[in-house]
């Protein structure tokens, strides 16, 4: 098999770290085994079998990435003023003096927060479906839900009332949720309402054979979904105004009535965060469109498709006093005033003045209405400058403005792709009403966002490697497929002979002694390794790992008074005596057949070898004319099929065929289809695989060398007189992954104005400014009661712990050192001192050689096994892959119990 590259394990780890947690403490140790130092350093390698399956290289990444998320430390940072304050003396009368408390100051702080990233895997049957349970062949019992409430309700979902029926075919899917760490529920709030957000990846999709009867995926669709449920009302979502009237959650937008119009209650001037593509993303506009005051929804049970929401991510945000700034790239942003109010709604516009942050040059002076963006063209960059709302006051001091600068904006409307980057990435945007069929005065009409969905609906096919990511540019997230996982093989070899390999169990003369005369031919089946062939309690009376039968009557020499074998005689061997001892097991007469069980191909019956003799001459007598022949079938297990509540199973099936004549027998045999199919092909067909909707149906096709079976055996070689066929020994699976795309997440960062006893949350990162403090002494010339106000001049800067000044807060500081230099293939790592060996010993040097004497494990009754078995030694591993990815989850979850 292909070996595993330690490069894209190590990349996939680094895919798989949850980074940004605010609370991380250096130093873990499991047992007696330091995996991280007191600083942050991991002392342990990752060792991965160099054979071993994809599988294994999951398991090894996710306890990488757990350790990587652990060699951190944190940094403490303070905040300081510099500058010379400058006040405003108000009040009195000229000529008075006065000595102020400047307390009104702000801190700009550039905060990096590690993206959030993660790798989940997963495995499917050969020629299946992707639905809920990958592990079984049948879906009918495995689909979504056609009701869109329910937690596994269909992206496609829209009532009859919107125009579109679901059918069973639309909601056979395969669902990743928040399994997969960027995908982690988040809760915002708005005002007094919780609203849960869940984002969810669908994949419709089918697993089949190519033209050279190879597994691949074939897939219809993916779809992207991110979904709103408000608290105390799940089957709601997110509402377009922070409160209602008249049952109507949209009426600040002005919809139904002008008059009722509101900026400030509108949720998009909320500054509302959701995380979108795993990443955090501002919500800068939702419009309903043409939906606005429509009356599409009776029901609670009713959606509707329409409007368009306008995302953004922020490159600088603050709630900026007069003359505070934001930063970005080279330029500075300044609020310089509030406007007094104009238009018809009376808004208050802020006045913006923007910076060369290196030359102080005025660049351009900007008025920006609040709950809208202004693109500004400053040479050949373009600045984005959004106002969430101001405030106008009368005083310096109270006027103020909550602003950002967008990096970029992303505006999806329902039914058109996502922008010229996406083009093959369609937008659907779901809404509903809060009180739909309650008797509310608006209750038919859509006054709150439910979900939105991307998907691309381009069949495409994956070959082994084959990515596809999502969404195109930028990509957020790989759906890989890795190829098949591993099992042992075993060679079921068929043979057209006439050796002399084997003797009888009564007298021990060899039945086809090729000292003289004419042989035998017999058809040779032999199993490799220490399996057999078991007798399966009727005709059948002997084990044995290999067959003989006899194909025609010629006399076998020198032995034909001890040893007399005729047509249709079967030898199984046996261990009784003599070596190559074989026992006379029956006799095949036209139409009958001879069967043994062959718990390699499957157990409770299912794997099993069948041997019928066939009267194709007409003459009455098997093996006794051209056009005679032995049908050979192997049957295998294929999996659960979950609707019978057993095992489906497949059959290889072909024939040993007479083609020539001397005298009255035939003399000669060659493999073949089918008595009328000459081909040195098999015919490979399933009997109780039951056809499912998807265009599954049961196969039944002419195989070749190569052809890989729905179990995951395997046609080594087909000739004339000699066919090959390797069993897998336990049912092989398509194995897929779905990671962050490229080696790390893209970083939350942001530069952010703060004042005192702000917070403010990047990613995962939350950051607190407990105190700035300055003293402004502000006078003027003459008499009178005066008091000071403060206008500016005094920068907050951040120090560290040695009290160098800094221009970037991290939180979390990384440990020095490379995510892939844990990560070892065992034929590298048979030397090292500490490690983490990860699988079993068939597929680790590593494992093999510490699972031995009193460490010895029998997987067969252990399956599971997370052990230390010495300090710096520790074994994961497990008898199938599922059972080694477990480990892995139990060991995880076992150092999370340690901090």
């Amino acid at each position: 098999m292909k070996g595993l590259n330690v490069k894209k394990i190590a990349a996939l780890a680094a895919g798989a770290l949850f980074l940004g947690s605010a609370a991380v403490t250096a130093g873990l140790t499991y047992d007696d085994t330091e995996l991280i130092s007191d600083s942050g350093v991991p002392q342990v390698s990752v060792i991965v079998g160099e054979d071993a399956a994809a599988s294994d290289g999951v398991a090894a990444a996710r306890i990488a990435s757990f350790l990587a998320s652990k060699a951190y430390k944190t940094t403490h940072y303070t905040a300081d003023v510099t500058g010379e304050p400058l006040c405003t003396p108000t009040g009195g009368e000229e000529g008075g003096t006065t000595t102020g408390q400047c307390t009104d100051m702000s801190v700009t702080l550039k905060i990096t927060s590690p993206g959030i990233t993660g790798a989940y895997s997963w495995d499917t049957a050969i020629y299946d479906i992707f639905d809920l349970d990958p592990q079984d062949r049948d879906p009918r019992n495995d689909h979504l839900d056609g009701n869109e409430k329910d937690a596994d309700a269909s992206p496609l979902y829209e009532s009859t009332n919107a125009g579109t029926t679901v059918t069973n075919d639309d909601v056979i899917m395969y669902k990743i949720d928040d399994e997969f760490t960027p995908f982690k529920d988040k809760t915002i709030s708005i005002d007094t309402k919780d609203i849960t957000e869940k984002q969810a990846v669908y994949i419709d999709a089918r697993t089949t054979l190519d033209s050279d009867d190879e597994p691949y995926a074939d897939v219809d669709a993916v779809y992207y979904s991110v979904k709103f449920y408000m608290s105390g009302d799940e089957k709601a979502g997110l509402p377009l105004c922070t409160d209602n009237k008249n049952d109507d959650w949209a009426y600040c937008e002005g919809y139904i009535s002008a008059s009722d119009e509101d900026t400030d209650k509108q949720v998009d001037n909320k500054r509302i965060k959701i995380n979108f593509l795993g990443e955090d993303w501002v919500i800068s506009k939702l419009d309903l469109g043409s939906l606005g005051g429509s009356t599409d929804l009776d029901s609670d049970d009713d959606r509707t498709t329409g409007g368009s929401i306008t995302l953004a991510k922020e490159a600088a945000y603050g709630i900026l006093d007069i003359g505070d700034s934001l930063e970005t790239g080279s330029y500075r942003i300044t609020l310089d005033d509030i406007s007094t109010a104009v238009g018809s709604s009376n808004e208050h516009p802020a006045i913006i003045s923007i910076y060369d942050k290196d030359t102080e040059e005025l660049l351009k002076q900007i008025q920006v209405t609040p709950g809208s963006t202004k693109e500004v063209v400053v040479g050949e960059d373009t600045l984005n400058i959004h106002v969430y709302q101001t405030a106008p006051g009368y005083t310096l001091s109270s006027k103020w403005a909550e602003m950002a600068v967008y990096d970029h904006e992303w505006e999806l409307t329902s039914g058109d792709e996502i922008n010229d980057d996406n083009e093959d990435w369609t937008v659907l945007l779901y809404w509903k009403n809060k009180d739909a069929g309650t008797g509310s005065t608006y209750e038919n009409e859509p006054d709150n966002l439910r979900e939105i969905v991307l998907y691309d609906d381009n069949q495409f096919d994956m070959e082994e490697g084959d990515t596809k990511t999502i969404v195109d540019d930028p990509a957020k997230f790989d759906f890989t497929y890795n190829g098949l996982t591993t099992a042992e093989m075993t060679r079921v070899t068929f043979e057209i002979t006439n050796d002399d390999e084997f003797r009888d169990c009564a007298t021990g003369n060899y039945v086809n002694d090729n000292a003289a005369g004419t042989q035998v031919t017999f058809l040779h089946i032999k199993t490799d390794g220490d399996t057999e062939f078991e007798a399966d309690g009727s005709t059948s009376d002997y084990d044995g790992s290999e067959i003989y039968v006899a194909l025609d009557n010629d006399a076998e020499p020198n032995n034909a008074a001890t040893s007399s074998t005729g047509a249709g005689d079967v030898w199984v061997r046996t261990d009784n005596g003599y070596n190559n001892c074989f026992q006379l097991d029956d006799t095949l007469a036209a139409g009958g057949s001879i069967t043994y069980l062959y718990d390699v191909a499957g157990d409770n019956n299912l794997g099993k070898l069948t041997l019928t003799a066939v009267d194709g001459s007409g003459g009455g007598t098997a093996f006794d004319a051209t056009g005679d022949y032995l049908t050979i079938t192997l049957q295998e297990d294929v999996g659960e099929i979950e609707s019978s509540d057993s095992n489906g199973y497949a059959t290889f099936t072909f024939v040993a065929y007479g083609t020539s004549v001397s005298g009255s027998a035939a003399d000669d045999y060659d493999f073949q289809k089918s008595s009328t199919d000459t081909d040195n092909t098999i015919e490979y067909t399933t009997t109780t695989f039951t056809p499912v909707t998807g265009g599954l149906n049961n196969v039944d096709k002419e195989v070749d060398e190569g052809f890989v079976s729905m179990r995951g055996s395997e046609v080594h070689s087909l000739s004339d007189d000699k066919y090959e066929i390797d069993i897998a020994n336990s049912v092989r699976r398509m194995q897929f992954t779905f990671t962050t795309h490229g080696e790390e997440a893209e970083p939350n960062t942001e530069t952010v104005v703060l004042h005192e006893g702000d917070t403010h949350t990047v990613g995962e990162t939350t950051i607190e400014v407990v105190s700035i403090d300055g003293t402004a002494n502000c006078g003027v010339s003459g008499t009178g009661a005066t008091t000071c106000e403060y206008a500016g001049g005094i920068t907050g800067v951040i120090k560290d712990e040695e009290g160098n000044t800094q221009t970037e807060l991290t939180a979390i500081v990384p440990s020095d050192f490379s995510v892939s230099s844990l990560i070892k293939l065992d034929k590298d790592a048979m030397n090292d001192a500490s490690f983490i060996s990860v699988g079993g010993p068939k597929v680790n040097k590593v494992t093999a050689r510490e699972l031995t004497g009193a460490n010895a494990v029998d997987f067969n009754t252990e399956r599971v096994v997370v052990r230390q078995i010495a300090p710096g030694k520790i074994i994961v591993a497990g008898l199938t892959a599922e059972d080694t990815l477990q480990a892995a989850d139990q060991f995880i979850n076992e150092l999370k119990t340690l901090q």
